[in-house]
């Protein structure tokens, strides 16, 4: 990404994962009503939760890119951190441990099937 990245300063932790899908689906919850309510020509009838923090979320394009962001950078981060993990031979796991693929019959019924 560009050099000085604010968002290389967000912390890479499930706190802003969490976050960031809280405020995607704020911004998607207004988007819906918003329709809605045109649908229903201003006759939605919804009441909130009473002083919701996100509620003070701007539903905009921008407020929905930034969440967007910050989840992609916590994936990045988190998928950095498992490929360093499976270089070092240290991902926790001896081969793939209940793959279904391992209660297929090894037979000649299967290998016509699979061409």
């Amino acid at each position: 990404g560009p050099a000085n990245d604010p968002a290389d300063e967000i912390p890479d932790n499930e706190e802003t994962a969490l976050a960031a899908t809280k405020i995607q689906a704020k911004f998607r919850q207004k988007q819906a009503a918003s329709e809605v309510a045109a649908m229903r020509q201003g006759n939605d009838g919804q009441s909130g939760p009473a002083n919701d923090p996100a509620d003070e979320i701007p539903d905009n394009e921008e407020t929905a890119l930034a969440a967007t962001k910050i989840q992609a950078k916590f994936r990045q981060k988190q998928a950095a951190s498992e490929v360093a993990a499976m270089r070092q031979g240290n991902d926790g796991q001896s081969g793939p441990a209940n793959d279904p693929a391992d209660e297929i019959p090894d037979n000649e019924e299967t290998a016509l099937a699979a061409t």
